[in-house]
């Protein structure tokens, strides 16, 4: 099975004191079947310019351009067609059912959907109208 990082998962793993059972799910993951969305980069860029240490914002930064691109080099999945496709019919769906999905979560679960991928998150409840699989390693 290969996995769609969620922004939250690796959020999590820059926390002073990273939830363990999210550091133990990742730990027992093939490096391989790991993946994460081009919107994830994006959101993990948002968050570190939005931090007023500056020690902090440049630690995420390095962490961000050195070690998260050189780690998922190969698996950093674009938004091409095909997911923005899918991404019409999950929108459709979601909101055909009174459960709109914002922008960015719609495409993540587009992008897991088009490359037959589980999204691992917390945030299961905002993606569930998508019927993308799910995987919440808080919890699992």
């Amino acid at each position: 099975m290969r996995f769609l990082l969620d922004t939250c998962v690796l959020s999590e793993l820059l926390r002073a004191v990273p939830a363990q059972p999210v550091v133990d799910w990742i730990a027992a993951q093939e490096e391989v079947d790991l993946c994460i969305s081009v919107l994830t980069v994006g959101e993990i860029h948002k968050g570190a310019e939005k931090v007023s240490d500056p020690a902090r914002r440049t630690k995420i930064r390095k962490w961000l351009e050195r070690d998260l691109t050189e780690r998922f080099y190969g698996r950093i999945l674009p938004i091409d067609i095909q997911v923005a496709r899918v991404w019409g019919t999950v929108q459709a769906k979601a909101e055909a059912n009174g459960r709109p999905m914002p922008a960015i979560d719609g495409l993540i679960a587009a992008t897991a959907i088009a490359h037959d991928l589980t999204v691992v998150t917390r945030n299961t409840r905002d993606m569930e109208i998508s019927g993308v699989s799910l995987l919440n390693p808080w919890t699992s």
